[in-house]
C-alpha cells in the first residue's frame, strides 16, 4: 500500500544522540515493524535536545525550525495521514498547531498524547487548555492509552466518543517476551535484584524509592540491590543521597544504557519498580512485565485501568512512602508472590502489549481514516 504516505511526528533521534524516553522507544519499534513496511513512511523528529530542557528561547528556535520542516513536508511530500505523538507543556501546544495545519493541507491525523502530566496541566492552565482543545478537536482520531485518557478526551477536550480509540502500548517486543517466557522460577535467588528505568526526576518517585532501599537495607535479613537506569535533573542529588547514607553497596546509578544492556539487566532482575507521581502508561512497566519481573507501580494515569493489583503487579499510591516500603518488603520476603506476579505479568504483557497486536490495531485506525 505505497499510496499511504504516513508522516510520523515523534521521537527519531540519531543513534549517537543520548535521547531516551517512551515516545522514542515506541517510534523505533514502529519504524522497524513489518506491519508498516509497505507504507511510505516520513519521519519528523521532535525530541527535546537535552534534559534538563534548554531555556525557552533555544526551545523556541528549535521549534520554529521543526515547524518549517513540518510545513515543507506537508507542501512537498504531501502525506495523506499523520500520526502525531504528543508530550505535555510546550510539546502539546506545538502539536496542536501541527494539527491545525494538517487540516488546512487536507492531511488526516491521529493525535496520541503520551504524558500523564498533560491532564493536570490542561486542568490548571487556561491558555494551554484552550489552545490544546482547539488543535486536538481537529484530529480525525484521538488515540488513548486507556480509559482515563478516553474520558479526558470526551469530557474535557470535547472529542466525540466515536473519534476516540484505545491503543495499548506496543513495547512488549518478541525479544522481551522471550526473556520472560524463558525464565526459570524453580530456584530461589539469594539476592533480590530490583530495577528502575526512567528519567531521574523527583516526579518519578526517585527519592521515595531511594528511601525505601535505605530503610530495607537496615534489615540484615534483606539481601537486595537496586539498579537505576536513567539520567535527569535528580541524578546528582541521588548520587549525594547514596554517599550520605553509604548505600553504594545496595544501589547502582547506571545512567542510560543501550537496549541490549537494558534487556540483559531486566532478564536478571526480580522486581521492577516505578513509583511515579504521574504517567500516561509507561513503556518501562510493560518491559518489566514482559521480561518476567514482579512489578510495583503507582495508581496514576492509565495504570490502574489496565493492571490488576495482586495479579499482574502490586499497585501503590503515589508519594506514599509506607505503601512503597511495604510492597517492596512483601516481595523481598515472599518468593512465591514474586513468581506468581511475574508469571502473570508475562502472560498479560503478551496478551495486551505485544507489538504485533497493538501495531495491527494502529494500522487499522490509519486505514480507517484514509
Amino acid at each position: 500500500m505505497k499510496d499511504i504516505r504516513l508522516l510520523v511526528v515523534g521521537g527519531f533521534p540519531s543513534d549517537d544522540e543520548k535521547i531516551f524516553g517512551g515516545i522514542v522507544r515506541s517510534c523505533r519499534i514502529l519504524e522497524k515493524s513489518s506491519i508498516f513496511e509497505d507504507l511510505d513512511l516520513i519521519k519528523l523528529d521532535t525530541t527535546q535536545i537535552s534534559n534538563p530542557a534548554p531555556n525557552f528561547l533555544i526551545r523556541l528556535i528549535f521549534a520554529l525550525r521543526r515547524f518549517m520542516r513540518f510545513l515543507g513536508i506537508l507542501f512537498i511530500d504531501k502525506p495523506n495521514v499523520a500520526l502525531i505523538f504528543c508530550s505535555d507543556g510546550f510539546s502539546a501546544i506545538e502539536k496542536s498547531l501541527m494539527l491545525v495545519f494538517c487540516k488546512i493541507f487536507r492531511c488526516k491525523t491521529l493525535i496520541f498524547p503520551r504524558a500523564g502530566n498533560l491532564i493536570e496541566q490542561f486542568q490548571s492552565n487556561k491558555f494551554l487548555s484552550t489552545f490544546v482543545s482547539y488543535g486536538f478537536q481537529r484530529s480525525n482520531l484521538f488515540l488513548c492509552q486507556g480509559e482515563v485518557w478516553k474520558q479526558f478526551a470526551i469530557n474535557e477536550i470535547k472529542i466525540p466518543k466515536e473519534k476516540t480509540r484505545i491503543i495499548k502500548n506496543w513495547t512488549a517486543t518478541k525479544k522481551l517476551l522471550e526473556a520472560g517466557k524463558g525464565r526459570s522460577f524453580s530456584k530461589k535467588s539469594k539476592k533480590k535484584e530490583i530495577i528502575f528505568i526512567g528519567w531521574l526526576e523527583k516526579s518519578k518517585g526517585v527519592f521515595e524509592l531511594l528511601e525505601s532501599i535505605r530503610l530495607l537495607s537496615q534489615n540484615k535479613n534483606n539481601n537486595l540491590h537496586l539498579s537505576m537506569i536513567g539520567d535527569g535533573n535528580a541524578f546528582r542529588e541521588a548520587k549525594d543521597f547514596l554517599k550520605k547514607h553509604s548505600l553504594e553497596e545496595y544501589i547502582s546509578l547506571l545512567g542510560w544504557k543501550k537496549d541490549e544492556e537494558i534487556l540483559d539487566l531486566l532478564a536478571k532482575s526480580d522486581i521492577f519498580v516505578l513509583p511515579s507521581w504521574a504517567e500516561g502508561f509507561p513503556n518501562s512497566v510493560i518491559e518489566g512485565m514482559a521480561t518476567g519481573n514482579a512489578v510495583i507501580a503507582t495508581k496514576v494515569g492509565a495504570i490502574p485501568d489496565i493492571l490488576i493489583h495482586n495479579h499482574s503487579c502490586l499497585l501503590v499510591n503515589p508519594k506514599d512512602q509506607d505503601e512503597l516500603n511495604n510492597a517492596l518488603e512483601l516481595l523481598i520476603s515472599d518468593e512465591n508472590l514474586i513468581k506468581k506476579l511475574a508469571k502473570n505479568a508475562v502472560t498479560f504483557a503478551d496478551s495486551n502489549f505485544s507489538e504485533h497486536k497493538s501495531l495491527s490495531r494502529l494500522r487499522s485506525c490509519i486505514e480507517e481514516i484514509i
